[in-house]
């Protein structure tokens, strides 16, 4: 099910676009289960089910709407033809159930922080492969404030039309499930370069 709808028509993805985007999210979170599972001794899943497009300006009420508006984030930026914030959102009772799961001796923070690193990397790197495109990025920052607050400031700090892409995220450690989500915010003209890249992958399918 599409979460955001309210995106003028020139912008919105087709359906190829987005189940392309949606198996490019879930292929880079493979990735990141795996190298979990094995670092944590623990059977770690990871799975999306769909990704969404939403204006920049509508987030903070779509966020609202699902209960998200009170999350803290682990971000990364992401720079090249290719720029933007990748978050991801968490709540503070899902990191002390993802502590408890993992039986860590780190802080509730430090272990979201560590797997969150490695969840955006995966997802930056397979994006990067797959789509052939050097897309380089920054070291991991915890905020504590509020994602709205976050997202505002991009706004804030950006001339161009802005997205965000919105993918639902469910984190499976043994018997317990999370759910969170990855939010990249970009530009019109690194929307552009990333659909175009996409394009030009998925021609001819059918």
């Amino acid at each position: 099910m599409t979460i955001f709808n309210r995106m003028d028509i020139k912008y919105k993805l087709t359906d190829t676009q987005r189940d392309y985007l949606t198996e490019l999210f879930n292929i880079g979170i493979g990735k990141a289960s795996s190298v979990l599972s094995e670092m944590l001794e623990k059977p770690v899943s990871l799975h999306i089910p769909e990704v969404s497009l939403v204006d920049i300006k509508e987030i903070s009420s779509e966020l609202e709407n699902l209960g998200y508006q009170n999350r803290s984030s682990v971000s990364l930026g992401m720079e090249g033809n290719v720029e933007g914030i990748m978050f991801l959102l968490f709540s503070d009772e899902s990191a002390k159930e993802i502590s408890k799961a993992l039986e860590t001796d780190e802080s509730d923070i430090n272990t979201v922080i560590e797997i969150a690193n490695i969840v955006l990397n995966s997802v930056i790197g397979t994006f990067g492969n797959i789509l052939n495109e050097k897309i380089d990025y920054t070291s991991p920052v915890y905020s504590k404030k509020d994602i709205s607050s976050q997202v505002s400031t991009v706004i804030k700090n950006t001339q161009d039309k802005s997205f965000v892409l919105f993918a639902n995220t469910f984190l499976s450690v043994e018997s317990i499930q999370v759910e969170t989500a990855i939010l990249i915010t970009i530009d019109l003209k690194s929307y552009s370069h990333l659909l175009s890249l996409v394009d030009k992958i998925t021609k001819g399918f059918s």
